[in-house]
């Protein structure tokens, strides 16, 4: 077929919840960084990990270890109470 551009998320990087993969991309904040979860397609997988096409730009910051310690707290925040 034609060619894709894209780019490979490193295994590591993601996390699965709700029979969904996702990423945490880093971004710049006011006062600190700040994470926002972004949902991916798993359909494209190679040796080095997921093959994800034109979701992302080049200067996204892709979380490379520590995704799953960021969803952990993710969830937690939205667990306890205010």
């Amino acid at each position: 077929g034609d060619p894709l551009a894209g780019v490979i998320i490193p295994r590591d990087s993601i996390v699965r919840l709700e029979g969904a993969g996702w990423v945490y991309l880093m971004n710049k904040a006011e006062g600190g960084e700040a994470f926002t979860r972004k949902k991916i397609p798993l359909d494209r997988p190679t040796e080095g990990g997921w093959f994800v096409p034109g979701m992302f730009k080049v200067d996204d910051y892709i979380v490379v270890t520590g995704a799953q310690t960021l969803l952990s707290e993710e969830l937690k925040a939205a667990l306890s109470p205010d």
